[in-house]
Order: structure tokens, then sequence, then C-alpha cells
């Protein structure tokens, strides 16, 4: 029982030795309801905001966290509240804000050598647009825009003092085909339709962290990487769409990958895609077969599938077919792969990989609406301020990743495959995200949380409610 007691002790210690609280804003006397930063590659410095309903309380740091100066500000108007972008001209940091609908705007500068900040309103205003998303690249904020009327993408570049510069790239007529092979314009690519119409629908995706199902089952997904933001639409269950954009050349290059293709009905087929780099995950089901594999982009050759029946067992996972929290009923372990099928096409598949040492990890299954209790959760991640850009250090994709990771109540399993998409024996690497999900478990009521990266540490900022206190955590891996 001693050696337990030390061994214990021990444990405890490692754990609280593996984070370290490294900022402290006491006594804010504010209702923060979300957090986020901006980090400057250049001269390693990190702001941070934190945003209450109608106010933004930023501080700079050094790159050894030593404060440099803070200013508060209102919001430019009464209807921004989403961060959008920024501009960093040595000291001085300026900020975009949005609506939620991305079609009005207002920025605000803050002067850090004078403790200042200045809020400005803009006239700027999208009318036969549709907002699809934000991207930072080097240090220039691009708004990226699909027109309701044409065939083509907008790109608005901000000059530093924030005036949008419009760019098109028009598409031609024939660029894209439904399933009939009827030309059909991006617009209705990139739009999910329902009662009160057509609206988009996107998940960005984070190379380099787990993804949740239930964000990947979205039909649009958009990846960045160096100069170049690509986005994939599985809205037609026959073929994923692939376009990549070239934000430097402003050139575009459209893929068409097909899908399986099952044998008789179409009815009832559900498909979705995952893209890692230059390979294109697909998993397609009829409720009778689940399809899984892998197929070389740009190239169109499936490199190698996997097709199993509903009453077959799933040969190439390498962990249990995990059940949704909120299903109380019972499964025979012979019935599993029949009910994550039915599940599936109930709700629509979803797949997810990440490449570790050569070796990919892809889980997939279903996700489902989230039982409300993880939304409480979840809310200290993402919505409101935070949540449109896609590029740029540390600004809210790692966020909403690990929201997505320890709120997941998908049906769902995972398999571990070589680089020719070979099973392989093994189990799921250890992720940074499960030591951080430990230590918030243990918090009490907390809001406005963020996560990032700098330094090569990962750092959880959130603000304690019953100390009024935002505080800034150091993870060690």
């Amino acid at each position: 029982m001693k050696k337990f007691l030390i061994l214990l002790i021990a444990f405890a210690t490692m754990i609280a030795q593996a984070q370290e609280v490294v900022v402290t804003i006491p006594d804010l006397t504010r209702n923060i309801k979300q957090s986020f930063q901006v980090l400057d590659d250049e001269t390693g410095n990190m702001a941070l905001f934190l945003a209450e309903n109608n106010k933004i309380y930023a501080s700079l740091y050094n790159e050894n966290l030593e404060l440099i100066g803070s200013a508060e500000s209102k919001m430019p108007n009464d209807y921004v509240s989403e961060f959008v972008g920024y501009h960093i001209d040595g000291n001085s940091h300026k900020i975009l804000l949005s609506t939620g609908s991305g079609r009005q705007y207002g920025n605000i500068t803050f002067l850090f050598d004078e403790n200042k900040a200045i809020p400005q309103d803009m006239e700027f205003e999208l009318e036969d647009e549709r907002f699809i998303n934000a991207v930072q690249h080097n240090n220039q904020i691009h708004l990226i825009t699909v027109s309701k009327k044409g065939n083509s993408l907008v790109i608005y570049k901000l000059d530093k003092d924030f005036n949008f510069v419009p760019g098109k790239i028009e598409f031609a007529e024939d660029a894209f085909l439904d399933r009939r092979n009827k030309p059909i314009r991006i617009y209705e690519l990139f739009t999910r339709d329902d009662t009160t119409g057509a609206f988009i629908d996107m998940q960005h995706i984070n190379w380099d962290t787990p993804n949740s199902l239930e964000s990947t089952a979205k039909f649009l997904k958009a990846y960045t990487s160096a100069d170049n933001v690509t986005y994939t639409s599985d809205k037609f269950d026959q073929f994923t769409y692939i376009i990549d954009l070239d934000l430097s050349l402003m050139l575009t290059n459209i893929q068409k990958i097909d899908q399986y293709q099952f044998k008789g009905s179409t009815l009832g087929i559900e498909t979705n895609s995952f893209l890692l780099y230059d390979r294109l995950f697909q998993i397609a089901t009829n409720g009778k077969e689940m399809i899984l594999r892998m197929v070389q982009v740009p190239d169109n050759e499936v490199i190698k599938e996997y097709v199993v029946g509903k009453k077959d067992e799933i040969t190439f996972k390498n962990g249990p077919i995990l059940k949704p929290k909120s299903d109380d009923k019972e499964v025979n372990s012979n019935k599993e792969t029949a009910a994550l099928l039915r599940r599936m096409s109930a709700n629509n598949p979803s797949i997810s990989a990440m490449l570790s040492d050569g070796t990919y990890e892809v889980s997939f299954g279903a996700a489902i609406e989230r039982d409300p209790s993880t939304l409480i959760l979840l809310g200290g991640f993402v919505g409101g301020i935070g949540g449109a850009v896609l590029m740029g250090a540390g600004i809210g994709s790692l966020s909403g990743s690990f929201a997505g990771y320890i709120t997941t109540d998908a049906m769902r399993t995972y398999g571990l495959f070589d680089m020719e998409f070979n099973h392989v024996e093994g189990t799921a690497t250890a992720k940074k995200f499960d030591q951080i999900k430990d230590y918030i478990q243990g918090l009490d009521k907390f809001a406005a949380a963020t996560l990032f990266e700098w330094q090569d540490q990962y750092y959880f900022g959130y603000y304690a409610k019953a100390d009024d206190e935002y505080r800034l955590v150091k993870f060690d891996f």
C-alpha cells in the first residue's frame, strides 16, 4: 500500500510539472466571452485578445512572455463579432472583425507602444456574393467569396490600410458537372439547401492534429498549406471535387475524383472523403456494404480499397467499435458491423486521417447530433470571436480541433495502414490533446478557452470565472 501511495504521489507530481501557468490577467471585472491570439513570426511576439459583448482587451507579450503593452477598445459597431484576420506593423496590430455571415466589417488598431486602440467602422458590404472563409497569408488577409450569379470566386486582399482590393477567378461553364454531367456553378457545389435557402457549411481541417468525425462529416472542407487553400466538396455521392487555389499566383486547379460505384440501385448511398496531402481517403456505404479506400491525387488512381459487408467482421480495424454515449442499446458483437453501417446510412459516413512516422491512422464511422451536455464544453472554444480564419499562426483552428476531439460522440473505430494502404497491427499513438483534456477536466467553471502552438509548445488559455482571472497555461510534452 505504501509503495502504491508513493507511486501515486510521484505520478501526480509528474502531471503537475507537465504544465505551468505562465500568464495571469487578474481583476478583469468583465464577462469574458472569447479569447484568441495573434503570433508574430518575425519578432516572436504574441498578442492576446479577450473579448466581451462590446469590448476587446488586448495585451502584447514578447517571446519571454514579458508584457510590452496593453489596450482596450469598444467594438467598431454593434454588429461585428467574428475575428477575421490581422495585419502587424511592429508593435501595432490591426484586426479585422465581421458579422457571422461575413457580410459587414469593422476593424480595430491596437497601438501597444502607446497603450491605446482605435476602432473603425467599414462601409464594405457583400451583396451578390456569399462569404466562404478568410485566409491569413503573408501578413495579409484574403477574404474568399463565391458569386451567387456567375461562376467565379472573388478574392479580396486587404492592404495595410485595410482597403479591400478585389480579384476574380472565373471558371469555364463546364468546369463543374453534376451527377448527370450537366454544368453547375461553383456556388451550387459549395452550398447546401434546406428550408431557409442555400447555405455554406464548411469545416477547416488541421492536418497536424486529430479531427473529430463530427467535423469531417461536413461535405465541404478547407485545407491550407504554404501558398494554397484547397477545398473539397462531396455534395454528390458519385465523386469528390478538389479545388486548389494558389493565393500568390491567383490560379486554380480542379480535380474530379471518382467515388466507389455500388452495383444496383443508387438509393441510400452515402459518401464522404478526407484529403491528406496527395492522398484522398474515401468512404462509402449503401447500408449493406462499406468501402474504405485511398486514392492517389491527382492521378485518380485507387491505391487500395477494402470492402466489408454488414455481416462481416471489419478486419482492418485496430480497436473496438465505440458506441455513442447516448446509445444505451446493447449490440451483439457479431452485429457490430451492421449497426455501424446502419448508423452511417442514417447520419452520413465520416472519415479522418493522420500521418505519423509513416503510418496512417484512419478514423471512420458516423457522426451524430451532439449531446447538449457536450456543447457546454464545446462552447468554451468555438462560436463568436475566433472562428473564421484558416491560415496564420495560432488563430483558432487548433482550438476547434481540440474541442471536437474531446467532445466527440460518434459511433466510430480506427485502422492503421502503411503508405500503400496495407493494414498493419498496432495501437493509436498517444495524443497531446489527451493530456490537455485531463487538465481541463479538473478545472472549475471556465470560459473563453483557446488553444494554440507557439515556440514548439502548446498553450491553453481560459477565463476562470470564480476568480475573475484569465490564465495562460504552457504544456510540456
